[in-house]
């Protein structure tokens, strides 16, 4: 898959878990950013459910919750999510 135009590590660092959930099935998404206001959209539509258009925080508690189910471990990147907080 083509790589995004992430503005920060956390969103890079969560829509590779989305990649890696959509791979197993486990869902479907789309990267959106929104230059207006300067905001990540991650459209997300959960196996079995309707496209919701997401923050980075509602993302990251979506994938949380599928990396739960599938006992995989995964912790998002904390805000305001640089390079140094992803090797914190």
């Amino acid at each position: 898959m083509a790589k995004r135009p992430y503005h920060l590590k956390r969103q890079e660092h969560l829509g590779g878990m989305l990649d890696a959930l959509q791979e197993k099935g486990r869902l479907e998404w789309k990267w959106g950013y929104n230059d207006a206001t300067s905001r990540a959209i991650f459209n997300v539509k959960v196996r079995g459910e309707s496209w919701q258009a997401l923050d980075t925080k509602r993302a990251e508690e979506i994938v949380q919750a599928q990396c739960n189910e599938l006992a995989i471990r995964w912790r998002p990147v904390p805000h305001p999510g640089g390079e140094a907080q992803f090797e914190a």
